[in-house]
């Protein structure tokens, strides 16, 4: 018999709504973006419901990070916050994950770069056709054969990771699996972007020596340099 799918709308009690890493295409979200709509909604603006849909008996989210995010802001202080949704019942795993996938690129924030390589990855392992891949998330054929290329690689393990920019020498290098911690602490910028923003703190004078933990940090810096140029000089 067909499993059947239904939407409802509903007013949700938002510390019922779960945001789980592996049905949420989204790497990160932006705090100025989900302030900005917080302001708004206090002067009365009214926003689109989320949507969220049911697995193991809780809500998780599907698409609306932001607009959720507002909402826990705007109703700061409140005993119990609620906000609008549409709910999706009847969803396997994999088919929550496509759907907020969609929703997203049809209602979101345009995707990072490693959130497209991310899911891509993803949808990959889900065995979703590459035609289908390339519809979901409206980049050509050929130009997410050159994101799987230029910007993801392998753990020891055999795990597929997308890398961040800063170590997208690495790609299609076989990387120990700690790479992901590693890159954790990255920004989105370049190898050379990052070196030329520590020249630029330095040559200028703007390092804060006040702080110890920036000190530190420097003088962990500068015991690095001095052990690479021994290596490098020998």
């Amino acid at each position: 018999m067909a499993k059947k799918v239904r939407k409802r709308n509903g007013l949700v009690d938002i510390s019922k709504i779960k945001i789980v890493e592996e049905l949420y295409p989204r790497n990160s979200w932006s705090w100025q973006t989900a302030y900005s709509y917080a302001q708004a909604m206090k002067k009365g603006d009214v926003f689109p419901p989320i949507k969220l849909a049911t697995y193991n008996k809780q809500y998780v989210l599907v698409g609306g990070r932001h607009r959720l995010e507002a909402s826990k802001q705007a109703q700061k202080g409140k005993k119990q916050r609620y906000i609008q949704a549409v709910i999706i019942d009847g969803l396997s795993k994999d088919e929550i994950y496509q759907e907020s996938v969609k929703d997203n690129i049809e209602n979101g924030l345009p995707f990072s770069p490693l959130d497209k390589v991310k899911i891509v990855q993803k949808l990959q392992d889900m065995n979703v056709p590459m035609e289908k891949i390339s519809d979901l998330v409206r980049i050509p054929l050929d130009t997410i054969e050159r994101l799987i290329i230029t910007k993801t690689t392998n753990t020891v393990s055999g795990k597929p990771i997308a890398l961040k920019s800063p170590l997208r020498n690495f790609a299609g290098i076989s990387v120990e699996d700690n790479i992901e911690d590693i890159q954790s602490h990255f920004t989105g910028a370049t190898q050379l972007n990052t070196i030329n923003t520590m020249i630029d703190l330095i040559e200028n004078d703007l390092i804060d020596w006040n702080n110890n933990s920036v000190v530190e940090r420097f003088e962990y810096l500068r015991e690095l340099m001095m052990s690479l140029i021994k290596k490098k000089v020998k």
